[in-house]
Parts: structure tokens; sequence; C-alpha cells
């Protein structure tokens, strides 16, 4: 699927930058959300239509979100998953 999605984006000459993690998510309640990101020391801002936080329970987007304006579902399970 990765592959496919770069191969998409180099076909339309659209940019892609790797490593370069995500420092902050801006206006996020406006509407029109902005993520801040690093790269070579430099920070960049990339206008977005949305953004799927999925970086964790301590990334970045979660601490984007005021927590008055959020709910927390969570479902326990009687048994746990190993790790490793």
């Amino acid at each position: 699927m990765t592959r496919d999605l770069v191969q998409a984006r180099l076909e339309r000459s659209g940019v892609m930058e790797f490593e370069a993690p995500v420092v902050a998510v801006e206006n996020f309640l406006q509407g029109k959300p902005r993520l801040v990101y690093e790269q070579s020391g430099e920070q960049h801002e990339l206008d977005c239509d949305f953004v799927a936080g999925c970086d964790g329970f301590h990334g970045v987007a979660r601490k984007s979100v005021d927590s008055n304006r959020s709910t927390e579902y969570e479902k326990v399970y009687p048994f746990g998953w190993p790790a490793a």
C-alpha cells in the first residue's frame, strides 16, 4: 500500500517529505488545520483539509485537542496482550 501511495504521489509531481516529525497541529478547531514539522533543523508549515491523528496516546495530535472538547472511550477486555 505504501509503495502504491508513493508511486501515485510521484506520478502527480507531488512533494514528499521523509524524516520530518510533526511538532504541532494548529487551527485544529477552526476547520483548516495546519501541521508544523521539522526537517533539517528548520520548521515548515503544511496547510491541510483534514488531519487524522493516528500518532498514539502521547502524540502531537492528541495534545492539540482541548481536553474539554474531546471524549475518551475505553474498552477493558478480560485478558491482556503479551508484549515482547
